[in-house]
């Protein structure tokens, strides 16, 4: 079979004369799918679209060109993979492109026959769909290489900030990565400086001069007179500006001193508290696009929870020195540890995906390179399901970096809060209930919540629970207990490959209280520990 097809320009004619009449056939039959992602789009959207795909499918017929079609395509690929769409969805939408335009080309036209303008149009159809699955393939593929370099990376830097305890040393592998993840000059750390409400400089990344390291070191900020660093703080998210000279109410003048023009300011922030902040800065116009700002925000992040790490390594020091309370100094030195081992799980439990999605991925490009589209996008729903589990890892592993505020709300407010969070991060009904006073220890009260946070998170990643309750009953044998109506398990199997039941046993070993654990499939799962006050 000839690989080019010959021009057609009466085929073209009638596509565009018939263009409204074919894309609101194509539009109403492609929202009738199930469950697709085509039914949340707007219909002027949809409308939008499906004049755009005709016109550039009339434009290649009329040259008899395939290759006119590939701007349309690397305009519309990246924004579908964005929102989510599978290339099979979006193969189905261009086959009913067929069944729209039929119509019209049945009634033909004075110069072409209804027989030859089908079949035409059934081989520039099928032509166009093949060269867009391998397209949106490759697309795919390259997305997920590079979500997974962006992902090494905030682990890379996570693992590395964790590890240092001097703050200059932390600041500055924060500072540095930033710069070097979305290739920008400068990375300025401002910490919060409680006393003064103003946001100190602490470390730039580079300063080519003297006069550029004096000017950063000589100013500080203040968070409420800069709208950028104001809207950065106040709403805890990024703030992006492709020129500050646009800006009126920058102060221009300490952007010319320090040779900024594009800025992304990043608000340090853990335990819901901005610590500071870190602005990215270039000396030129620059575009921060979404990817750039998600990468710099995971790091920053992360990077504020080795603050706070450091922050209290150095207060544990300090009180130790002045020979305070030598049981508050463990405790505290244990939440370090309990940190960054939280922060090694987060680099171990997401290797393996990693090294999954890679596969599936390197599956997937040799799968288009012999030809064999339908392999190709077997393997990239693989890498898809991978990927979803993956961001519900890393999301339920970051939660578990941020300190639980027992001290303020005790284990009830605590426990209330986690719940919450299950509520609206994995579509669960939580239900809490206690009974008698919190007179715990600091001690037992931590190790209790930590069961039960194991507890609710072999609840989202393993159970398939509608519904989750805890229910604590105070007093001399308090007893903390978890249902779930989820798909339960065989205790003797799970009990050789874990699900964190030897961390809650150990737990309940060191505060002297005994743990039973009972679940079978299909009927849920029962967790209990009762532990002397």
């Amino acid at each position: 079979m000839s690989r080019s097809l010959p021009p057609a320009p009466a085929l073209a004619r009638l596509l565009v004369m018939r263009q409204e009449a074919v894309v609101s056939a194509w539009a109403e039959l492609v929202r009738q799918q199930p469950d697709t992602n085509y039914a949340t789009l707007p219909l002027a959207e949809m409308l939008d679209t499906g004049r755009r795909s005709l016109a550039a499918l009339a434009k290649a017929i009329d040259a008899g060109s395939l290759p006119l079609l590939d701007s349309y395509l690397h305009t519309i690929g990246p924004r579908r993979l964005q929102m989510g769409f599978s290339g099979g969805e979006i193969v189905e939408a261009l086959l009913q492109t067929r069944a729209a335009a039929l119509p019209s080309l049945l009634e033909g036209a004075p110069d072409l026959p209804a027989e030859q303008a089908v079949t035409l149009f059934d081989a520039y159809l099928h032509r166009a769909i093949g060269r867009f699955t391998t397209g949106y393939g490759e697309l795919a593929a390259r997305e997920v290489r590079e979500q997974q370099q962006r992902t090494s990376l905030i682990l890379e830097a996570t693992q590395a900030a964790a590890s240092a305890l001097r703050l200059d040393e932390v600041l500055a592998r924060i500072a540095n990565t930033i710069a070097a993840a979305i290739h920008v000059p400068d990375c300025g750390i401002y910490l919060l400086d409680k006393g003064e409400g103003t946001l100190a400089p602490r470390f730039p990344t580079s300063a080519p001069d003297q006069h550029r390291l004096t000017a950063f070191l000589r100013h500080a900020l203040d968070p409420l007179a800069d709208p950028l660093i104001r809207e950065a703080v106040e709403c805890q998210r990024p703030v992006a500006c492709s020129d500050v000279g646009r800006k009126p109410q920058v102060n221009h003048a300490l952007a010319a001193e320090l040779g900024v023009v594009a800025m992304l300011v990043l608000p340090l922030v853990a335990n819901e508290r901005v610590l500071g902040v870190a602005i990215a800065a270039a000396g030129e116009p620059h575009e921060f696009a979404a990817p750039e700002i998600e990468l710099a925000w995971g790091i920053a992040t992360s990077g504020a929870l080795a603050v706070e790490n450091v922050r209290l390594f150095e207060e544990t020091r300090r009180r130790l020195a002045e020979s305070q309370s030598l049981h508050r100094q463990v405790e505290q030195l244990a939440i370090v540890a309990e940190r960054q081992r939280l922060s090694r799980d987060l680099h171990d439990s997401v290797a393996q995906s990693l090294y999954s999605l890679t596969l599936y991925a390197e599956a997937a490009s040799g799968a288009l390179a012999d030809g064999e589209p339908a392999t190709a996008a077997a393997h990239m729903g693989e890498v898809g399901a991978i990927a979803r589990d993956l961001l519900g890892e890393m999301r339920l592993l970051i939660y578990n970096l941020r300190s639980p505020i027992l001290d303020a709300e005790g284990l009830v407010g605590a426990l209330q809060s986690r719940l919450d969070s299950v509520e609206a991060h994995a579509a669960l009904q939580a239900e809490l209930s206690a009974q008698g006073e919190d007179q715990l220890s600091p001690e037992v009260r931590q190790e209790l919540y930590y069961i039960a946070q194991e507890a609710l998170n072999n609840v989202i990643k393993h159970a398939h629970a509608a519904r989750v309750r805890v229910r604590l009953r105070f007093g001399p044998m308090t007893l903390l207990e978890i249902d779930d109506d989820g798909l339960g398990f065989d205790l003797a199997a799970q009990a050789r490959s874990g699900l964190g039941m030897q961390g809650m046993a150990e737990r309940a070993r060191r505060l002297r209280g005994a743990l039973t654990i009972w679940s079978a499939p299909g009927q849920g799962t029962h967790i209990a520990v009762e532990v002397p006050v």
